[in-house]
């Protein structure tokens, strides 16, 4: 190729404008897990210094239990010593469990819940432990129970009913901190212009108390119509359906190898598999140990997205392998790897998808070996061809077995991100100027465009003539000096 047939594409690149990458995936950071279903859980640390929550996610500060619940197996465990025993910044903690629901104006709604409050828990307490780490102060501890309405634009309408809990305890068995189960009950009427009610359980500035038992738990919630009380209005109001580990929108499949007799998962989300970097709390980890060499073990995880023909997508994902992860070591036979995969409407894989094999990849970046216990990203770019419906990403490692010499064999994945980094356009259009004319056969005969079988050509004689959004613009200084460089490189070219 000669120096001319370059700078029509070397312009448009100076050009235009740094696209920017449209995040496609949903929980890239794999921080979903041990969300309960039908309910949304948000834990936070309360800042002492700007009174406003923060750190939100990961403070760890409520979970599902079954720790002697009201009914069931579950409860929802408040988790009141986690900010700590000794001063610090993080000691206070927030805990809300909340969930909307269509409602009905002019009919009278009544929510309900239990409560149990362990003898020594801050929000049962008037005084706090003069060892704690706000000494032998008040209690900030709040726990309260809300009906809010709202209307169709998600607006709060009035203000919420409510009840403290801990003076609800009190009213009903004289001791708030009493540790036996008390229900909790409250109406209201859905307002003129009501949708959706939410009604919300939560604790505020939580902290620890002295030691032992210092815990709260919520449980059977209960949310009814007047209309018609028989029907419960909540999903999973009891807590009793387990949370998901993993968002919906993954697959993920699990071959459980034979090291232990009981298959174990070979997949998991964990607070150690983070990569500290994230900004996140949790990532993947792969636990290679569950395989043998008999009956290896096997993990993938993938998530496909609606794609475009001719848009360029890049798939990004981190891995880290310890020492002994076999999957970084020679003689194993142990594969991990990224893919990324076009398919068509019938989610049939166009073409063959594109990996990355990831201890190829970490021995480039690392100059030695994979298993240095660093984090790496990897990358993959390619651009869909005609026929595009969805795009498939995956991180899977395949073969996984313990090894002999023991120590640490893991490996983990985090951060998965896929961008569509530029837009198809006008079809057709081969050099990005608005109209499908000769000049994208030529570029299309040459070889330059997303797709250059028949298909391709298809593509352009059908949108022959075709231009997009009429659209005028006036070159800066400095565009107006650089196309002025690319004709004098076209000029030396000629000479």
């Amino acid at each position: 190729m000669n120096k001319a047939s370059l700078v029509a594409p070397l312009l448009v690149a100076l050009l235009s404008s740094p696209s920017q990458g449209v995040e496609l995936l949903t929980d890239g950071g794999f921080e979903y897990s041990g969300l309960l279903p039908g309910w949304e859980l948000e834990e936070s640390i309360y800042d002492q210094t700007t009174m406003m929550r923060r750190d939100i996610g990961g403070v760890n500060s409520a979970q599902q239990q079954g720790f002697g619940p009201e009914s069931g197996d579950f409860a929802l465990w408040l988790r009141a010593f986690v900010g700590g025993a000794t001063t610090g910044p993080d000691n206070l903690t927030n805990a809300a469990l909340f969930q909307s629901v269509e409602v009905t104006e002019g009919e009278t709604y009544t929510f309900s819940g239990w409560s149990r409050f362990e003898t020594f828990y801050s929000g049962g307490a008037d005084t706090l432990d003069p060892g704690g780490p706000l000494g032998g102060v008040a209690s900030p501890t709040t726990n309260t129970l809300e009906l809010a309405f709202y209307d169709g634009s998600g607006a709060l309408i009035g203000s919420p009913t409510s009840i403290d809990v801990k003076t609800d305890r009190s009213a009903q068995s004289g001791l708030p901190f009493l540790d036996d189960w008390v229900q909790h009950e409250l109406m209201a009427v859905a307002p003129v212009g009501a949708a959706t009610a939410r009604v919300l359980a939560d604790a505020e500035q939580m902290l620890w108390n002295g030691g032992g038992n210092e815990s709260a738990f919520y449980d059977s919630f209960s949310l009814t119509g007047a209309g018609d009380p028989s029907t419960e209005l909540l999903l999973n109001p009891g807590l009793e359906e387990e949370p998901s580990e993993f968002h919906p929108a993954y697959v993920v499949t699990e071959d459980p190898g034979g090291n232990f007799g009981t298959p174990g998962a070979t997949v998991e989300a964990a607070g150690f598999a983070n990569r500290p970097d994230s900004g996140g709390s949790l990532g993947l980890w792969l636990r290679s140990f569950e395989g043998s060499e008999a009956d290896p073990a096997g993990a993938t995880i993938a998530q496909t997205v609606e794609g475009t023909p001719g848009g360029e997508y890049t798939f990004s994902a981190w891995s880290r392998f310890e020492t002994n992860y076999v999957g970084g070591l020679e003689g194993f036979g142990t594969t991990t790897q990224i893919e990324l995969a076009f398919l068509d409407g019938s989610d049939v894989e166009i073409g063959t998808p594109l990996t990355l094999d990831l201890k190829t990849d970490r021995e480039s970046q690392s100059g030695g070996g994979a298993n240095d216990g660093m984090w790496y990203e990897h990358e993959l770019t390619a651009v869909a061809p005609a026929g595009t419906a969805s795009v498939r990403v995956l991180g899977e490692a395949l073969g996984m077995l313990t090894n002999p010499d023991g120590g640490g064999q893991s490996a983990f994945f985090d951060d998965f991100s896929l961008e569509l980094l530029t837009d198809p356009g006008l079809a057709g259009d081969y050099n990005d100027d608005g109209t499908v004319d000769a000049a994208d056969y030529t570029v299309w005969r040459d070889g330059g465009s997303p797709d250059s079988s028949q298909t391709g050509y298809d593509t352009w004689a059908n949108n022959y003539g075709a231009t997009a959004s009429p659209a005028v613009s006036v070159p800066e200084p400095s565009s107006a000096l650089l196309v002025g460089a690319g004709l004098l490189l076209l000029a030396r070219s000629r000479r």
